[in-house]
């Protein structure tokens, strides 16, 4: 069975966007716990990723951290592009 990946997108306006679909970051929390549990990983995307990151973006690679599951980053809204992956807690 294949790992089951969450795809997490920031983008410039604020807007955060889980697996296609607008979400709360609490919602995002909640899914983080049960990716955590399923042994899953985090692919995220930032829109303008060289510039200053809206306060969601911050918010959001909190709520990984702290959920401790690996993070796949890509500069690609595609995720075709993995830039980093994190081990796995």
């Amino acid at each position: 069975m294949p790992a089951l990946t969450l795809k997490v997108a920031v983008f410039a306006d604020g807007r955060l966007i889980v697996d296609g679909k607008s979400t709360s970051l609490d919602s995002l929390r909640e899914k983080l716990i049960r990716l955590r549990a399923e042994r899953g990983t985090v692919w995220y995307y930032r829109e303008q990723g060289h510039e200053k990151p809206p306060v969601v973006a911050l918010q959001v690679m909190k709520a990984v951290v702290e959920a401790g599951v690996p993070v796949r980053l890509s500069t690609r809204p595609d995720y075709s592009d993995g830039v980093a992956l994190s081990p796995p807690h």
